[in-house]
């Protein structure tokens, strides 16, 4: 009856999650921190409010990620599914909560091809009739919050998981545009997500190792 209900509401985020996405980010306020740092005066009285703000965002994003834990542990399947994407680095809690609301814990996506459709990770051609307007492109379709927190664990994957860094890497290299690489990033983290969500397994670390050894 959870699960259910869950399902009919996957597409209105919950509390926490409204509360999360409601608060600046603690990175942009130590960006705002370092770059005062840097200036040859700085008031004292600023340094102080951007210290205390950062400590006050870290706070409300252990209780937000507190609350989405609590909310997930209602259901015995969530659970197993949330600690197996945990396993996947640059997911974090927030995201895997968006994960498995937004697809009902990959229920009506049979395959990581569906699942990266749903999210509006798949690049869409732009077709009127038998004419091609351009050349294939992400657009509004699919589900938008899911492919925002997507995109922002595809850039802490960057700097986390090294599959995904080399794979963004090889794509820079190939000419592809950053935000294109990124989303491609962020379509391969739905991707191993999926195989790991439906296969109820961890990330293999052996062999994630060997993989890593293998690039290296």
């Amino acid at each position: 009856m959870i699960l259910l209900k869950r399902c009919s509401n996957a597409q209105k985020p919950t509390q926490s999650m409204r509360k999360c996405s409601l608060n600046s980010p603690p990175g942009s306020s130590r960006n705002q921190l370092h770059a005062l740092e840097r200036q040859p005066c700085s008031i004292a009285r600023v340094r102080t409010r951007l210290q205390e703000l950062i400590a006050t965002l870290n706070e409300q994003m252990a209780e937000v990620e507190t609350e989405i834990s609590m909310a997930l542990e209602q259901d015995e399947a969530w659970v197993a599914a949330a600690a197996h994407l945990a396993t996947i680095k640059g997911l974090g809690a927030l995201t895997i909560a968006w994960v498995l609301t937004a697809t009902c814990n990959f229920t009506p996506t049979k395959t990581p091809g569906a699942a990266a459709n749903y999210a509006g990770l798949v690049p869409q051609v732009r077709q009127s009739g038998t004419r091609v307007r351009g050349r294939p492109k992400i657009g509004q379709a699919g589900h938008a919050r899911l492919r925002q927190a997507l995109y922002m664990a595809a850039l802490s994957a960057l700097q986390h998981n090294l599959l995904i860094k080399t794979f963004y890497q090889r794509l820079l290299a190939k000419g592809k545009p950053k935000k294109v690489a990124v989303c491609a990033c962020a379509r391969k983290l739905l991707r191993s997500a999926w195989a790991v969500g439906t296969k109820q397994q961890a990330v293999d670390v052996a062999h994630a190792e060997r993989r890593k050894a293998a690039v290296t």
